[in-house]
């Protein structure tokens, strides 16, 4: 059973905004109630960092959507029948369907007219991410669902943009079935009045760390030159262990047979860039690595900001200066 689990994030956006988000809908032999039927919804403020997590589970279900709690999980190629009057009704046991394939399927056997929706079942609870109204009574439904999850922005207290717009589309779209695990999605104001997206797969570590993360994302990034290219593998490797184990996210890019490196360490927390080097540097000098420390030829910081609408890469502003006083070799 497939887990995703989704942290939505911001700095400085400008404007409070509100995120819908919205399952692909599914071909059915009935059309749905609505195209962009909200499954959950987040919030991002104007001013500094902003989190919003979402968890979806891959476990379908039918539900009876204007009465809490009757719901029945069910697989692709099952089928199920809501019986009753309401508003005492209840789904039977889900069974195997003859060619239903990836489909699943609900007979309304109750004595009138039902809304039926179709969902994800977490935390055992029951979401919907389409509803027909009005089932009538002795009809069959079958429906396809999709995984691909849209999100839709709205800007609180600004007017609703006008049909055709493009601020219709959505700004992030993705098959959940694609991502890893965890995922980072950075809102950005892309400086004409909209917001774009850049996506990140974080590993579980980062999420643990992401998640109990506050103020504005930096990165700290040092050149480094080992006296030897045989010793620089094992200590980058000792390098990133000891900065991990601080509570950065760590990148290293190291050529194989080269004397040089680049390390790049994400601060978050209320940390500083400062801080980050003098962090590196106690590593470097603390004799841990087991070989000659390496050099810092070079280093700067940065602190993460909105772009120019490109959605392909993080943009990140220049923190000046960046010289002896963060440290003197």
């Amino acid at each position: 059973m497939a887990i995703k689990h989704l942290l939505f994030r911001s700095v400085d956006l400008g404007a409070d905004i509100k995120i819908s988000l919205s399952f692909a809908p599914p071909t059915a032999t009935l059309p749905v109630q609505d195209d962009k039927y909200p499954w959950k919804t987040a919030e991002l403020s104007a001013k500094g960092l902003s989190d919003a997590r979402v968890t979806w589970v891959h476990k379908l279900g039918f539900c009876a959507p204007q009465f809490d709690k009757n719901y029945v999980e069910i697989a692709e190629g099952e089928g199920t029948i809501l019986m009753g009057t309401p508003p005492e009704t209840a789904f039977t046991p889900p069974i195997p369907i003859p060619g239903l394939e990836t489909r699943v399927q609900v007979f309304n056997q109750t004595a009138a007219a039902s809304d039926i929706g179709l969902g994800y079942i977490i935390d055992d609870a029951m979401t919907p991410t389409a509803v027909w109204k009005d089932v009538p009574k002795d009809v069959l439904l079958v429906a396809k669902t999709y995984t691909v999850l849209r999100a839709f922005v709205e800007v609180k207290g600004a007017d609703a943009a006008l049909p055709g717009s493009p601020r219709t589309a959505p700004i992030w779209e993705i098959d959940l079935l694609s991502l890893a695990p965890n995922t980072m999605i950075v809102v950005f104001p892309d400086g004409h009045g909209w917001f774009f997206t850049v996506t990140y797969t974080i590993d579980e570590s980062e999420a643990l760390v992401l998640d109990s993360s506050h103020g504005k994302i930096q990165m700290y990034t040092a050149e480094l030159a080992f006296t030897h290219a045989e010793v620089a593998p094992q200590a980058i490797k000792s390098i990133c262990d000891h900065l991990s184990s601080k509570g950065y996210l760590v990148n290293v890019v190291h050529k194989d047979g080269a004397v040089e490196a680049s390390i790049s360490m994400t601060v978050l927390h209320d940390g500083t860039c400062a801080q980050a080097a003098m962090d590196l540097l106690a590593v470097l000098e603390s004799g841990v690595l087991g070989v000659e420390a390496p050099h810092v030829t070079a280093h700067h910081g940065s602190t993460m900001v909105s772009g120019p609408g490109d959605a392909t890469f993080a943009h990140w502003r220049p923190i000046a200066p960046c010289d002896s006083e963060w440290w003197s070799q």
